[in-house]
């Protein structure tokens, strides 16, 4: 079994260092994450899908707003697949 985390959880310090929050997580066995509160820009997509590369940690899923997925749900889209994760949740 794996255990994950939810990113709004740590919301303030991956704001503050994207890379050094997934670290420490990196560094408790944490790998697999829900990706929430952060910008599903095409720039913070490409950060994330580096540091997936280059420390193994595991986009499970995006957590969104309905406003965001249904106000622009290619963009969305292409978020998920750019950091590979095949699961959108909405937050209500």
């Amino acid at each position: 079994m794996n255990i994950g985390l939810q990113t709004y959880t740590i919301r303030r310090e991956q704001k503050r260092d994207l890379e050094s929050s997934y670290r420490k997580l990196l560094d408790i066995g944490i790998r697999d994450l829900e990706l929430a509160r952060i910008d599903f820009t095409r720039g913070m997509a490409e950060r994330i899908k580096k540091l997936k590369d280059e420390l193994g940690i595991q986009p499970v899923a995006l957590q969104v707003k309905p406003k965001d997925v249904f106000g622009n749900p290619g963009k969305i889209i292409d978020f998920a697949h750019t950091v590979g994760s095949e699961n959108v949740v909405i937050s209500m």
